[in-house]
């Protein structure tokens, strides 16, 4: 199987997306209170020393405690970046994630944790696990030992590495593991319980696209519905075991949804999309055209393939807008590459994409040591390994490679990723850019009554409207402030020791954000009606999910009456807090998303006026006729 790496980096967000940046925890009288009071400075400043000298002991105990497989993989890992940025040994831990990430499933308790100082805290229960059915586990409880089984010894996992306590959290289907939690809602630090779940199937619905529906409004007060579709990764089947959905099956599943509600123009978002299987973003790119070549990917020996669509069948024939970023590499290269080559799709977003043009492939390892052929069946078997090797690189339908140079974009928005180094070409080793023949094939989008963006007055026009918008609206200025501040602050070389000074730079760092703050939320104020739309499979854990949580809140609700009822009885009066419909979540102010949707109005209303001009132009001439 040819399977295309997930971006190594460990982003989790794009840093062009502005979020609130409020920090409740910050109070500039207590850091100044450090300059005025000698006390309570030498109090913090113990308490400082205590932490971080629990951290390096902490630190040093991973390093003692390494377990042979882990000295291996880092080993091997090491040696192979010498040659090439992609390629590496799979321990067994690290290639049950790639295949759950792949696969969007996995086997387990169904709850997100987190290292809290030493700590494996639970930071969010996943919707439809068995540890949200059993209704035992929250946000923010502490597991400070695991056990195996109804009768199995609690072994002490505070202070073990967090892959470690994963491992022996997870485990096969239906199988019981028991947790020994410090409650985060206990007030007294030594509470403790003892819970079991039932391992399960975890299905992560979180990770699969997804689409919502924008109104943008014109100049004549009318509506502009425009379609997104946020694609993570290009997922699938890859021969290891069942598999959640596919990426082009779920793709196909949100056009249908987003076509039946009414959208005139699709985005396809793939700002974060790192990459994924090779197949799924060919089938994802044959979704927007009838037939033709999507990819060319040139083997050891130099023979070239090309990958292309057979499938008649369009999913999409409007306009088509691919939104991307410097983290959208590999697969979401190839998708956008293909539909730029083939003038079907704009490109919006960074001046360019990642810039990787490589492919890799898995190769399972036999774990039997030699001569075992009659190794007893009774011993545990060796948990796979795998390594996974750059073999082939790939090139767009016109011949360019995407290796270092990315797809650059028809229409580039100012980004902060522009100066931070997270392309291939910050990469040590990686390869050199080439070019190769192009495929010969021509698609005649007019006679086809398709969609494209490549009339040059189209394009051109298209262009200017956006520029003209980045000059004018408060977004953009808000934007670029953004971005030149945090540029000074990443060139920025030279710290202040001085205690006064790195406190006065602390409390006006905080300042400006505040202020910063105030004016998204200002910005807040005008964000487009949008409306989300779900696949079939979330919808079903969407509905899981809300009758664990109801069975579970009726249970907690008899307790909460039982103890109130006690409470009573004692001459105990508890006093409700007041509820905060203030922080109900409210959807991103994402600018970059707003600005493609306002190119994808634009495309629209310029084609609307050429078709009712065609058409204008066809009944004259047919009223001349009379």
């Amino acid at each position: 199987e040819e399977e295309e790496e997930q971006l190594e980096y460990g982003e989790t967000k794009n840093p062009d997306n502005v979020e609130d940046q409020k920090d409740d925890s910050f109070d500039p009288a207590k850091i100044q209170r450090l300059l005025e009071d000698p006390k309570f400075m030498v109090e913090t400043l113990d308490a400082a020393r205590e932490k971080i000298r629990r951290r390096y002991e902490r630190n040093l105990t991973y390093i003692v405690d390494r377990e042979a497989t882990e000295v291996q993989e880092s080993f091997i890992n090491a040696m192979t970046q010498l040659f090439d940025p992609h390629s590496s040994f799979l321990s067994a831990d690290t290639l049950e994630s790639f295949n759950s990430a792949v696969q969007n499933s996995f086997v387990g308790i169904g709850a997100l944790l987190q290292d809290d100082d030493g700590i494996c805290t639970i930071k969010q229960i996943l919707p439809g696990g068995p540890a949200e059915e059993s209704g035992l586990l929250h946000d923010e409880d502490k597991i400070l030992a695991v056990a195996q089984g109804k009768d199995g010894e609690f072994e002490d996992v505070v202070d073990m590495q967090l892959r470690y306590v994963v491992r022996k959290i997870k485990g096969e289907k239906g199988t019981i593991v028991r947790l020994l939690i410090r409650p985060g809602s206990a007030g007294d630090p030594s509470a403790r319980k003892d819970i079991s779940i039932t391992r399960g199937e975890v299905k992560l619905t979180a990770n699969l696209a997804s689409a919502k529906l924008i109104d943008l409004p014109t100049a004549a007060g009318e509506l502009i519905p425009v379609g997104v579709i946020e694609l993570p990764s290009f997922y699938g089947n890859i021969g290891a075991g069942g598999t959640l959905t596919t990426t082009a099956g779920d793709v196909t599943e949100l056009l249908k949804k987003l076509s039946a509600a009414g959208a005139q123009g699709i985005i396809l978002d793939l700002r974060m999309n790192g990459g994924g299987l090779l197949s799924e973003a060919v089938r994802v790119a044959g979704l927007f055209i009838p037939i033709g070549p999507v990819v060319q990917v040139r083997n050891p020996d130099g023979r070239t393939d090309v990958l292309s669509d057979r499938d008649l069948n369009l999913e999409w024939r409007g306009p088509l807008i691919v939104l991307t970023s410097r983290f959208s590499a590999s697969a979401s290269e190839i998708v956008a590459g293909a539909l730029q080559d083939h003038g079907r799709a704009l490109i919006v977003g960074n001046s360019s994409t990642h810039g990787k043009g490589t492919v890799q492939e898995v190769y399972h390892m036999n774990s039997r040591p030699a001569f075992s052929w009659f190794q007893n069946a009774a011993q545990p078997q060796a948990r796979p390994v795998a390594s996974k090797i750059t073999i082939k690189q790939f090139y767009l339908p016109g011949g360019s490679s995407t290796q270092l140079k990315g797809v650059p974009s028809d229409i580039a928005l100012p980004s902060v990723n522009e100066f931070l180094p997270i392309g291939e070409s910050d990469l040590p080793h990686a390869l050199a850019w080439d070019k190769i023949p192009e495929v010969e094939w021509f698609n005649d989008w007019k006679k086809l009554r398709i969609s494209t963006p490549e009339k040059p007055e189209l394009k051109t026009a298209l262009a200017q409207n956006s520029t003209a918008r980045q000059a004018s609206l408060a977004e953009f200025a808000f934007l670029k402030e953004q971005i030149e501040w945090r540029k000074a602050r990443y060139e920025e070389k030279a710290i202040s020791l001085n205690l006064e000074q790195r406190i006065a730079r602390k409390i006006a760092d905080r300042t400006y954000i505040d202020s910063m703050d105030d004016a998204y939320e200002t910005l807040c104020e005008t964000n487009y009606v949008e409306e989300e739309f779900i696949l079939k499979i979330a919808e079903e854990q969407d509905t899981l999910s809300k009758q664990n949580l109801l069975e579970t809140g009726e249970a907690e609700a008899a307790l909460a009456a039982e103890q109130a009822a006690n409470d009573i009885a004692a001459g105990i009066v508890a006093v409700e807090e007041e509820e905060d419909d203030d922080d109900e979540d409210k959807p991103d102010f994402d600018i970059y998303l707003r600005e493609s949707a306002r190119i994808m109005a634009d495309w629209i209303e310029i084609e609307t006026t050429d078709d009712t001009a065609v058409t204008a132009t066809k009944v004259a001439a047919s009223a001349q006729a009379l």
